[in-house]
């Protein structure tokens, strides 16, 4: 029995050796899988007694204790307001957990294994650029930019008499990129949006108070001088870029109406905030979008608040007083906002618009003005998820790889 332990051990190590000189190189490449780092998914429902087309997963890792990680789920319909109760569960490290399946696990997946109690039916190995590969939101597209092309280890399973479903995992990283479940004629399916670690430099960060996956901005204010109503989805975050699908609709105190829908590009390392039709935005990438002014409407970093001008919707707008109102210092002749008001978070609390090719005129103290202006997550994110920090990084020495994936 000694010697059959010591051969297996032996093999185990230069298993992993061989890896990591020739193979995934896995310390480098699963090093996100750490204590406070969180994988977001944004996904949809349908079929029969679905109540939202909106749905929303997130998994925040805790600290590994015996090759053993223990994984936080959060998950919830209509923007994170109709939450499930949150679930703690262990999975090893080394192995399958909700949200990955090891590479070296990957590597040896055949038809009649099983992942998170599905029975494998099949299992398939394809080569993708990001162009090719049919689920992509802005982490993917970090994949992607980091190396292309990059295998994909596409899984099909099933529990009999149940349900059906497809996954598709990246095969150095073992994250989750998509998955879908059907049922009769029900569908669920999650995209990878978000994830609080760069695949360029290896590092995790912490998240911030901003607007995250699933997060929607409800901007809306009506008086006797028209109405506003813009709504904003958070589709994908990496870093301090963020992409949103906005609709939006207005209409003039003299019955004249104005409709959009558009997506959305937030870049705030520059910062520069771009947009494209909706219908057209998928045949360009985000960087190639019309520019349209330096931040959001309806949220910018509270570092902002203190500058000597921004410009929202392309109209510059300067600071006019407290509590961090701004006034735009141009009329163009279009929708814009003549003034915003902002909480010290950096969301916004009122606003004033202007477009006179319809008439309209919105601002706070007019006859029958109501202001309906919020943001949809921010109260479960902030009162129930906690902003997600992570350990410092680590680069672990091949001569200890083995007792960290084989516990």
């Amino acid at each position: 029995m000694k010697e059959k332990v010591f051969s297996c051990s032996v093999i185990c190590i230069l298993t992993v050796l061989f890896v990591v000189m020739g193979g995934h190189a896995w310390a480098d490449d699963v090093r996100w899988m750490q204590e406070g780092v969180r994988v977001w998914y944004l996904g949809g429902v349908d079929g029969e007694g679905a109540t939202s087309s909106n749905a929303e997963e997130a998994y925040t890792l805790g600290a590994v204790a015996g090759g053993n990680i223990p994984v936080t789920k959060h998950a919830a319909l209509t923007h994170w307001t109709s939450p499930q109760a949150p679930t703690t569960t262990a999975y090893p490290r080394a192995g399958m957990g909700p949200c990955w399946i090891h590479p070296l696990v990957l590597d040896t997946l055949v038809a009649g294994n099983y992942w998170m109690g599905q029975e494998i039916t099949l299992v398939t190995r394809s080569s993708y650029t990001y162009d090719t590969f049919p689920y992509k939101l802005l982490p993917t597209q970090a994949l992607f930019n980091l190396k292309s092309p990059r295998e994909i280890v596409k899984l099909s399973y099933m529990i009999p008499g149940s349900s059906t479903g497809n996954a598709y995992f990246d095969s150095e990283t073992g994250l989750l990129l998509y998955y879908h479940t059907l049922w009769g004629s029900n569908k669920m399916f999650f995209i990878l949006s978000e994830i609080n670690y760069n695949f360029a430099t290896r590092r995790a960060f912490a998240e911030d108070d901003g607007p995250h996956t699933g997060f929607k901005s409800f901007t809306s204010e009506q008086s006797s001088g028209g109405s506003v109503v813009i709504q904003s989805l958070v589709e994908t975050r990496y870093g301090n870029i963020i992409e949103m699908r906005v609709l939006a609709s207005t209409s003039g105190m003299y019955g004249g109406t104005g409709s959009g829908d558009l997506n959305y590009c937030y870049f705030g390392d520059v910062p520069i905030v771009r947009y494209k039709d909706a219908t057209v935005a998928p045949s360009y990438p985000p960087e190639q979008w019309d520019p349209y002014g330096e931040y959001l409407w309806w949220w910018i970093p509270p570092a902002a608040l203190t500058k000597p001008s921004i410009s929202v919707l392309a109209v510059p707008m300067t600071p006019a007083g407290s509590p961090n109102p701004f006034t735009a210092t141009q009329s163009p002749s279009r929708l814009y906002f003549s003034h915003l008001w902002f909480g010290g978070d950096g969301y916004m609390t009122q606003f004033s618009a202007v477009d006179t090719t319809i008439s309209l005129n919105v601002a706070p103290g007019q006859y029958l003005f109501q202001n309906g202006t919020t943001v949809y997550g921010l109260a479960y994110y902030r009162n129930t998820m906690g902003l997600a920090i992570p350990t410092a990084a680590v680069t672990v020495a091949p001569s200890i790889l083995a007792p960290l994936l084989f516990k």
